[in-house]
């Protein structure tokens, strides 16, 4: 897709430690750009899991008008699992 430069997004996010393990956030995108009617939002849901030197994160994402085309209804969900190591 082609790169507009009048465009603002504005993004917010959330993170809590649930306990020194266990952490969860929340974020939410929102994109217009000029010349068209939509408006790209997108929420995401994270929680993850640190034991040390091995981490797991998992993330469920719902975006709505992706790329804020002309055409409404270009939406999408999307779940990541990722899991990390560090020495």
């Amino acid at each position: 897709s082609a790169v507009d430069a009048n465009q603002s997004t504005k993004a917010y996010g959330l993170t809590y430690a649930a306990t020194k393990e266990i952490s969860v956030g929340v974020s939410h995108l929102r994109t217009d750009l000029a010349n068209t009617t939509l408006t790209e939002k997108i929420t995401s849901y994270q929680v993850g899991y640190n034991l040390g030197p091995v981490a797991v994160a998992a993330a469920f994402s719902d975006l709505k008008d992706i790329g804020a085309t002309s055409t409404a209804g270009a939406d999408a969900k999307e779940v990541q699992i990722r899991l990390t190591t560090s020495f």
